[in-house]
């Protein structure tokens, strides 16, 4: 929600978004593998929602949802943003922008060194203030742990994303053409001077369009080596190895490092044992002949990871 408010003969306008950081489950893709301990930020919005998948899970532990993505915010240059955080996660956390434009007293989301702490507590809420002064992506993420290993918040998922759109743009969602909140991807409609003639469907593309024009906007996250773990459920064994007894279960196999895009991944690995699932029950029509093919949409169907349209 956008305001105005008069301040002398300054108009300022805000923006405000109440935020939740909560454990919730990923699943990286349909294979199943996931992190059952992961922390995101959402939408308070979107809360009851993903209260219900975690509620289900593991059932929906093969279908990763929409919802559980990394939080990307929107707001215009010149904007005052205010962010209202509320915990529920059993340890401090914070949302730090690393970026300029606000309070390092306030508005941190960071306790250090003799700098009052700007956390929020378990169970409590605090409100962030950002003063969006430049166009651009800026991430955010918990300064209350800043642990590298298993354990930190930022393996499990807890970051996100603040983008400044041109000052007095709109956004909305690129599939519906309907209003938008929050998103990895959006269509973003800076103001137009004047009225504009649509692109014809067989123009040339233009590299750079003008200011003015509208564009697609995607916003993508690189996770490095999550802790997840493997579907609780058998797996395709080896053909190739005489002793692997079919069934031979998740926990049992070592599986290489996840990668996500954006909390997710499509792992080789997987795709090596969907072909020997196949083959065992005669089921894959199409010729293997090379491993470019193990990349392909043509032989698996679109990934999990991000495809751009």
């Amino acid at each position: 929600m956008v305001v105005e408010e008069q301040a002398g003969k300054m108009s300022l306008a805000e923006r405000r978004y109440d935020v939740v950081a909560v454990q919730m489950p990923i699943v990286f893709n349909r294979y199943g593998d996931h992190d059952h301990d992961g922390m995101i930020f959402t939408l308070a919005a979107d809360r009851p929602a993903l209260t219900e998948i975690k509620a289900n899970f593991p059932a929906h532990a093969k279908t990763p949802h929409p919802l559980v993505r990394p939080l990307v915010l929107r707001a215009c240059a010149g904007e005052r943003l205010e962010i209202y955080l509320t915990n529920e996660l059993p340890q401090p956390v914070g949302m730090h922008l690393v970026g300029d434009g606000y309070s390092v007293v306030e508005s941190d989301g960071a306790a250090v060194g003799r700098n009052p702490s700007s956390l929020v507590d378990p169970g409590q809420s605090r409100t962030y203030v950002w003063e969006c002064r430049h166009e651009g992506v800026f991430a955010f993420h918990d300064m209350g742990d800043l642990s590298g290993g298993e354990d930190g918040t930022n393996v499990h998922g807890l970051f996100g994303a603040l983008v400044v759109e041109p000052e007095g743009s709109t956004w909305t969602d690129p599939e519906t053409s309907g209003d938008l909140t929050s998103g990895l991807y959006a269509d973003v409609h800076p103001p137009t001077p004047g009225d504009t003639k649509p692109i014809p469907y067989d123009a040339e593309p233009v590299k750079y369009p003008e200011d003015h024009e509208s564009f697609r906007e995607f916003v993508v996250f690189f996770h490095d080596e999550p802790h997840f773990a493997l579907h609780h459920a058998p797996l395709e064994p080896d053909p190739c190895v005489a002793s692997a007894p079919h069934g031979d279960h998740a926990a049992d196999v070592h599986a290489p490092p996840l990668m996500p895009i954006s909390y997710r991944a499509e792992p080789m690995f997987h795709r090596e044992r969907e072909i020997w699932r196949r083959k065992r029950e005669g089921t894959l029509t199409k010729q293997v002949v090379g491993e470019e093919q193990h990349h392909s949409s043509w032989l698996f169907g679109d990934p999990a990871t991000p495809v751009f349209p």
